[in-house]
């Protein structure tokens, strides 16, 4: 018979937060589910916030009301954590049974449910929030990569911090941090944890149906005792497999960060997206003693600063790794595409990337009609973030500008002052050449009333916001992509 799992201690907890953040924040959010894994991190936290060594407690209780009793749990957790001294929230979100019911409820639940802690931590302006990730479930998030080929990146598992997933669209989401301080302790520890000190939590009977989803599946098979997998499969090898490989993750990371400060220039005009970066001329300075994997993340993270896509993987970069860092010859490299970007050899190891061209399909996903007063924060082209203003009686579209565009906007410079006239000609001229322009957005004012000025219909070009060309008064903010 195994021994009994021991609960985690005050101080150890503290030990595993320090380990995340070496000055713990005396501001955090925790992601409650009413679990024991949620409820141990909450006793554990409500110890910290009684000694006052944290200030403020902000926890989300997430409510999928994927079965009848969960608003009724959402609210007893609520009262619980009220009485911690805490700041609970109940955030429902809502499901049709055909939806529940459905092949992949598993993976929309889960996007869901990020989405809906990302909004609520912008929304209370807490910007790191832990959840109660641990060993076990470590273990099977591991255990279904190796299944499906994942390679250094993916093994690394579930991180002890990072971002919130599936948030690329919600504005400021990417300045939350995430923190998971219990990945490498197992889940019997925290369930030994509520049992010691009383603390009540509350069973989902689904989590324990082996058939209900693929984790539960994996779940079943990594925790029957005794085990029937060889030891490299069980729990504490796979942990440690993650360990290692996060550890080589952020190294190549930290690598390929200092070797872009050190030996790259870059350039992002984020008027028009466009991105220049310079390699040096010598290729031994730049590839003497560098493992590989470092210069392709070095490559990776320059594109993620232009790219339209929501992060760059590395298997769609092949053309580019063999063009940009394998070619020694570059003399006759023709223009690529790679992560949605064109590619220009311009000699002497220098690069720019532009936006490639939109598809009918991305023309229209990127078309926004927008109600009188202060629209929310937009990605448009998954670069920019904008919000705009619209006048009363109006519509505003927000679009792509077009080649049909081009007679209009240089009917506008003909009718304003030199000054302003000056800066459409350079932007046209030089800023946009070719296929540039038509990357760029644009805003449009239409009228609803047949009385107007302009006429019922009519679309005016009121704004180019990225270059900061106003035309009708109008509006807006706007910034690139952090």
């Amino acid at each position: 018979m195994p021994p009994r799992a021991l609960p985690i201690s005050l101080p150890e907890y503290k030990s595993l937060l320090q380990n995340l953040w070496p000055n713990v924040p005396k501001r955090l959010g925790l992601a409650v589910s009413g679990g024991v894994d949620s409820m141990a991190l909450s006793h554990l936290t409500r110890k910290l916030l009684e000694e006052k060594q944290i200030h403020e407690v902000h926890a989300f209780i997430i409510d999928h009301g994927a079965r009848p009793e969960s608003a009724q749990e959402a609210s007893s957790v609520a009262d619980i954590l009220k009485s911690y001294g805490f700041h609970p929230q109940v955030i429902p979100l809502t499901w049709g049974a055909d939806n529940i019911a459905k092949v992949g409820f598993e993976t929309r639940a889960r996007t869901a449910r990020f989405r809906a802690l990302a909004k609520a931590c912008v929304t209370s302006e807490v910007d790191k929030i832990l959840l109660a990730h641990h060993g076990d479930d470590q273990a099977e998030t591991v255990m279904m990569r190796l299944i499906s080929g994942s390679r250094l990146d993916g093994l690394g598992g579930m991180r002890h911090l990072s971002r919130i997933p599936e948030c690329w669209n919600i504005h400021n989401a990417n300045k939350v941090i995430m923190g998971r301080p219990f990945l490498t302790v197992g889940k019997d520890r925290l369930q030994a944890t509520c049992e010691t000190n009383d603390v009540k939590w509350f069973e989902d009977k689904t989590n324990h149906d082996p058939t209900y989803t693929r984790r539960n599946t994996m779940r079943h098979l990594l925790t029957t005792t005794p085990s029937r997998l060889p030891r490299a499969l069980q729990r504490e090898s796979l942990v440690s497999l993650a360990t290692r490989a996060e550890d080589r993750n952020r190294s190549i990371k930290e690598e390929a960060e200092d070797l872009i400060a050190k030996r790259c220039q870059i350039v992002l005009n984020e008027r028009t997206g466009s991105l220049d970066f310079k390699l040096p001329r010598n290729r031994e300075e730049l590839f003497k003693d560098v493992n590989p994997a470092v210069l392709q993340r070095m490559l990776i993270i320059i594109t993620e600063k232009a790219t339209p896509g929501r992060r760059v993987e590395t298997r769609h970069m092949t053309n580019a790794f063999e063009k940009v860092l394998g070619a020694e010859n570059k003399k006759h490299i023709p223009m690529f595409t790679s992560a949605g970007l064109t590619w220009t050899y311009n000699g002497e190891q220098s690069w720019t990337l532009n936006r490639e061209p939109l598809p009918p399909v991305k023309k229209e996903q990127e078309e926004y009609v927008l109600g009188p007063g202060m629209s929310e924060w937009m990605l448009w082209d998954g670069r920019w973030w904008m919000r705009v203003e619209t006048p009363p009686r109006h519509r505003s579209i927000v679009r792509i500008l077009k080649d049909s565009d081009m007679k209009a906007l240089r009917s506008k410079a003909g009718r304003i002052s030199p000054r302003m006239r000056a800066r459409v000609d350079d932007a046209l001229k030089k800023q946009l050449k070719g296929h540039l322009r038509f990357t760029i957005p644009a805003i449009f004012w239409k009228v609803d009333v047949p009385e107007d000025v302009y006429g019922e219909g009519d679309e005016v070009l009121a704004a180019l916001p990225s270059l900061g060309l106003t035309f009708q008064n109008a509006k807006y903010e706007i910034h690139f992509k952090d």
